[in-house]
């Protein structure tokens, strides 16, 4: 199976290039984002032509192709349940 290139802007104005398979799920990509941006999979809000990408989505689902771009949006981790 082929990977694509896809370009990643972050908010506050870092670049990333990351290079996954077509078929992987948002989750999955979070994951690759996660080992050259520094940013933890769990803080990533990705963001595509104005739609929140959802984890158990594929990119495919999306539309996400080759050479595009997807916003990553810093968010705090979520607080834990009350005890």
């Amino acid at each position: 199976m082929s990977s694509i290139r896809v370009n990643v802007k972050c908010s506050n104005a870092d670049k990333y290039e990351v290079e996954t398979p077509p078929g992987a799920t948002v989750a999955e990509f979070k994951e690759s984002l996660a080992a050259v941006s520094g940013v933890a999979a769990g803080s990533q809000r990705l963001i595509y032509k104005g739609r929140v990408l959802k984890d158990d989505q594929g990119l495919d689902f999306y539309g996400v192709e080759a050479g595009q771009t997807v916003h990553l949006v810093k968010s705090a981790k979520p607080a834990s349940a009350p005890a």
